[in-house]
């Protein structure tokens, strides 16, 4: 069973009734609020994404799809994010909502999993989609390829992740994945940016993959950016701020402490993760605007399979 209270054995423990005292500090009321916000917003917003898509039968481009399925994705971790209702303090450590201790143990896992798988999926789509852009143009024949590939890789890492069980070891492991991911994306990005405008300016498409192609190298290189915010640069600084201070300035000047700034930098990415589908909603909704309304643009206009057929000269 979970502990109840704090535990150097786990991670990630479920306090009690008598342990969870409420929001009694500014932080707690602020994570609260922040998490209430965040997971009703985003839900909302991604479920009007998925309708609209649904209602407009727009799965036939493949872009439209990894649409849907990102925010289907979303919506069920702000789903969990909202029942688990965890809170971190500046001491480092986690609570969660009094709701979510009267699940049984089993459902508790079960919710905390399905948190961390959903976590994973959110970069490992986004890195899809960067994928399939770029060989819908260069090797069209890889696509399904790439999809199997990313399907296996999915797998390999949530099943390595939730093997840890509900350890200390699960959230480190949760953590790396998340940031070599990112590091990965982002050369990758850069990549795939750099190689398709050469591959542009060498070949000749009409004036509607052109716009659509400008409008969708904003829109993944403002969610790469957004992810690698949260995901990668904020740990990053936390990282290399505890490194320099137990490697170079504990024994020489005890009096300064500095593992605190670290923790809160870590708040500061904890607080931004409810944000993340809210702002991939945000920027999916921009980019695909009009496919998704009856009287706006007709959905073969707006997608790029529609239009390569009759775009290069």
């Amino acid at each position: 069973m979970f502990p109840s209270g704090i535990t150097s054995n786990f991670s990630l423990p479920i306090p009690d009734n008598s342990t969870y005292e409420g929001f009694n500090t500014t932080i707690e009321i602020f994570e609260a609020f922040n998490t209430i916000t965040a997971s009703v917003l985003g839900y909302i917003l991604h479920l009007s994404i998925a309708i609209g898509i649904i209602k407009r039968k727009l799965f036939k481009d493949g872009f439209m799809a990894l649409t849907y399925y990102r925010s289907y994705n979303d919506m069920i971790y702000l789903f969990t994010v909202f029942i688990v209702f965890e809170i971190r303090t500046l001491d480092g450590s986690e609570r969660y909502g009094k709701h979510f201790e009267n699940f049984s143990v089993n459902i508790k896992l079960i919710l905390l999993y399905v948190q961390d798988v959903t976590q994973v999926l959110q970069l490992l789509l986004l890195f899809l989609c960067i994928v399939h852009r770029f060989l819908l143009f260069v090797r069209p024949g890889a696509i399904t390829i790439a999809y199997i590939f990313f399907t296996l890789l999915a797998i390999i890492i949530n099943a390595f992740v939730i093997a840890q069980g509900p350890s200390m070891e699960r959230k480190k492991y949760l953590q790396s994945a998340l940031m070599f991911s990112t590091m990965a994306m982002i050369i990758f990005c850069i990549v795939v940016q750099y190689s398709l405008r050469k591959h542009f300016r060498a070949n000749k498409y009409n004036v509607s993959v052109s716009e659509i192609q400008s409008k969708t190298s904003k829109f993944l290189s403002w969610l790469v950016l957004l992810y690698s915010t949260c995901y990668f640069l904020v740990p990053f600084l936390a990282g290399v701020i505890r490194s320099v201070y137990y490697t170079m300035i504990r024994e020489k000047y005890p009096q300064l402490y500095f593992p605190e700034y670290a923790q809160l930098l870590d708040m500061v990415a904890f607080c931004l993760l409810p944000w993340l589908p809210f702002g991939n909603g945000l920027l999916s909704r921009w980019s695909i605007q009009g496919a998704l309304t009856p009287n706006g643009s007709p959905p073969n206009r707006l997608t790029v399979v529609s239009t390569l057929s009759e775009s290069q000269c």
